[in-house]
């Protein structure tokens, strides 16, 4: 039978040989000077160009094993491309070519991590503590199914976009990203203090003080978000996280969209701006209303407005869109009156980063020293970092698209340096 196979084959044209050898990069093809000749000719694994004056360019991908074969007029020479190091050029009958190989970017896979720990785990997906195996550095990896639906696969272009172009002391940023079959991943610092959430639960509230820095570093992310046209959306104390200086670290670009003005209804329930819950077009300010929110929650220890036992959600909207502020006793005149202007119902009446800098509550801040970094941080986080190698086993999604988005992997040369 494997004879008779054989002989079909050569009766085909010849047993067709595997094409093997890793790719290597790119080879880029340049006619410098036209010879006796005039063209030049050459071929590889199926490509082929012709080199001319008018058209003096041509690149193809090229394999570890394989022979490129260039000819001018009557002379053929050839190259191995297992051979190719550096640039060079060659020369028949006056007719110069400039061979170049650009390596292949480099690119990542889960096979080069080890995953130590889950962080955190969403509705789509989960952040899992990766170990890279060449440096033994630690990263988070965002780790996100591939959903049917377009809207989540939209979702996840935009976050890695935004968190590609982003860069600032006070905002996460992308490191690298890849994909599998069923999975996107976005590799991200590892931010060490975990999440502001978890030291509110612990103190129950923070000094003014205390509140007062964090909400500076904040400003300065939100305004850094806004001049580059992205409105935050999800400001929470889940989604702020404290570096090993206790800075705060701005994360989670899931619900942020590049653009003057949007009208999805998103947000965490007791974050949700009026106008949101209006159903009107809206702006940047409601940004200033979640950090006006999250300046309440962190000096009180419970967000303004909140539902009570028996309540619902349109009960808590209502709240929302019509009830005045009520402040403890221990609140300041000055916090008092940056909150209720932050809180403000009425958007365009909100100040911005430029109006706010002024304000009484912070007229002992020098920010220039916070964009430095240069005020201690309040709380100085213990690392949660764990050491061990065991592998958390990562869920299958139910239901996966298994196609490849197209420019979703990015990994610079020096990603681990960023």
């Amino acid at each position: 039978m494997e004879k008779l196979k054989k002989l079909v084959g050569w009766l085909r044209g010849g047993e067709r040989s595997s094409i093997s050898g890793a790719l290597i990069g790119a080879l880029n093809v340049k006619l410098v000077r036209k010879g006796e000749f005039g063209e030049a000719f050459l071929s590889f694994r199926g490509h082929s160009a012709v080199l001319t004056q008018e058209s003096p360019f041509s690149s193809f991908d090229i394999f570890k094993h394989g022979t490129v074969y260039i000819k001018i007029g009557k002379k053929r020479q050839k190259f191995k491309t297992k051979n190719f190091k550096d640039n060079f050029c060659f020369n028949c009958n006056g007719t110069l070519i400039e061979i170049g190989v650009r390596e292949e970017k480099k690119k990542l896979s889960e096979e080069d991590f080890y995953f130590v720990k889950l962080i955190e785990k969403g509705t789509f997906g989960q952040v899992v503590l990766a170990m890279y195996k060449k440096s033994g550095r630690m990263y988070a990896c965002k780790i996100i199914r591939k959903e049917k639906s377009k809207n989540s696969l939209e979702k996840i272009i935009n976050e890695k976009n935004i968190l590609t172009q982003i860069k600032s002391p006070f905002l996460i940023h992308l490191l690298a990203s890849f994909q599998t079959h069923d999975s996107f991943y976005l590799v991200l610092p590892y931010i060490e203090g975990g999440e502001l959430f978890h030291y509110l639960k612990w103190y129950k509230k923070f000094s003014e003080e205390t509140a007062r820095v964090y909400i500076c570093e904040l400003l300065l992310a939100v305004d850094y978000l806004h001049q580059n046209g992205i409105i935050y959306r999800d400001i929470k104390p889940e989604n702020i996280l404290l570096d090993k200086d206790g800075h705060a670290v701005l994360c989670d670009f899931g619900m942020s969209i590049r653009n003057t003005t949007a009208i999805t209804h998103c947000g965490t329930p007791e974050y949700i701006a009026p106008e949101i819950i209006r159903q009107e077009s809206y702006d940047e300010s409601v940004d200033y209303y979640t950090l006006g929110v999250l300046l309440y929650e962190m000096a009180c220890g419970f967000p303004p407005f909140s539902m009570s036992e028996g309540d619902d959600a349109g009960d808590l909207e209502n709240k929302i869109l019509f009830s005045e502020i009520s402040y403890p006793e221990h609140v300041s005149p000055p916090l008092k009156g940056l909150i209720g202007l932050l809180l403000d119902k009425v958007p365009s009446k909100r100040p911005k980063y430029s109006d706010l800098i002024g304000h009484p509550f912070f007229s002992d801040i020098d920010w220039e020293k916070i964009k430095r970094k240069e005020i201690q941080a309040p709380i100085v986080p213990i690392s949660v970092i764990a050491q061990e190698e065991s592998q958390e086993q990562k869920e299958k999604p139910s239901e996966a698209n298994q196609d490849a988005l197209t420019n979703f992997t990015y990994c610079p040369d020096d990603w681990e340096d960023k």
